[in-house]
């Protein structure tokens, strides 16, 4: 790593980062051996609240999981097409009550 007049790196290769607050990772990000590349953001209790992945190939992904990790939207693409999936909440006023799930493909 160089240092910069500003104090800023100008170049450095990692592969694995964890960026923590008050002692607990918040962000990470790092790579899988068959080439994915993965970033999630952490919610205090390191659970995950925004995945992001996409592999060596021609797929890739984000996740929004709720505060129990369950993934209630869920975006990829591939070789197949692009889709999304969206969890319902499943309260009594739910419109998507019993179905769980819709799916659009693009």
């Amino acid at each position: 790593m160089h240092a910069t007049p500003l104090g800023l790196a100008t170049a450095m290769t990692l592969e694995g980062l964890t960026i923590t607050h008050a002692g607990r990772p918040r962000i990470v990000m790092g790579t899988h051996e068959a080439g994915g590349v993965g970033v999630a953001f952490l919610d205090p209790d390191e659970g995950p609240r925004v995945t992001i992945g996409t592999d060596d190939e021609d797929e890739s992904g984000i996740a929004i999981p709720d505060a129990r990790h369950t993934p209630k939207i869920a975006i990829d693409s591939g070789p197949q097409g692009s889709g999304i999936v969206r969890r319902a909440r499943h309260s009594p006023r739910s419109p998507t009550r019993g179905r769980g799930r819709t799916r659009r493909r693009f």
